[in-house]
Formats: structure tokens, C-alpha cells, sequence
């Protein structure tokens, strides 16, 4: 299955803060709804990726557009790397939200290879998400 969870930002006083978010980004990243929802987004993301995600954010775009990013684990100051898929939808006339899946990209940690006996080739077979779900060593 797709890893992922919905995110809802909104642009307001100068900062995109997040008003909801799924409760399954526990299960990635170590965070509960409590300590995301009303924090502004830019506080879990990759201090080198902000210029990229302020410059998307500000794009305004109606359709879906994606932007990559690397979001910030809670529990040891790692990040992952994910994609974000949104747009922008009016509601109430004057407030914008940002409605957006993000994917998480980053390969499954627990594939380990056996480093014991070294071979130049090794095979993997990748499933139709481009996760990893063979690998000879």
C-alpha cells in the first residue's frame, strides 16, 4: 500500500500553519494530530528545501502540482523523504486551504542487506509503487 497521510495547511498571518492532518502520521513520523495541528509547516520540513516549498505554496495553482520534500521525525531528528500533492480550494469565499496528500518516499528501514559475503550483483524486484519487495544478496 501507498504510504501517505492528508495534510491541511492555511496561509495565515505570514505562516502556513497546518489546521488538520491525518491521525496515521503517528505511524511515519512519531507526531499526533496535537503537535502538528495549528504549528506552521515549515517548523517539520528540511530548513534547505523551505525556499522550494515557499515558492510552491505561493504558486497558488487550482490543480494538483507536487513539490518534494523532506519531513522532520519526531522521535530522532531524522527526516524522510516525501512528495507533496495539493492545491488550493476556497471555502467560505476569502479562506484558501491547501488540500494535499504527502506520500512518504523513503525506502522501508528495515530492508537490510547481507553484507558478510560481498558480491559485485545482486537482483530486486520492485512492486507497481516502486517499493522494494525482493531482494538477492
Amino acid at each position: 500500500s501507498m504510504h501517505c497521510f492528508f495534510l491541511v495547511i492555511k496561509f495565515h498571518l505570514n505562516l502556513h500553519k497546518i489546521v488538520y492532518v491525518s491521525k496515521n502520521i503517528h505511524s511515519y513520523f512519531g507526531y499526533s494530530q496535537d503537535e502538528l495541528i495549528n504549528h506552521p509547516l515549515f517548523d517539520f520540513i528540511l530548513p534547505s528545501n523551505h525556499d522550494q516549498l515557499l515558492a510552491y505554496l505561493l504558486n497558488n495553482h487550482q490543480v494538483l502540482q507536487t513539490c518534494d520534500i523532506s519531513w522532520k521525525r519526531a522521535v530522532d531528528n531524522d527526516y524522510e523523504q516525501c512528495t507533496l500533492i495539493g492545491a488550493y480550494r476556497t471555502i467560505n469565499e476569502n479562506d484558501k486551504y491547501f488540500m494535499s496528500i504527502v506520500k512518504i518516499n523513503t525506502l522501508d528501514r528495515i530492508l537490510r542487506m547481507n553484507t558478510d559475503y560481498p558480491v559485485e550483483e545482486f537482483i530486486t524486484y520492485l512492486n507497481t509503487q516502486g517499493q522494494f519487495v525482493y531482494v538477492d544478496s
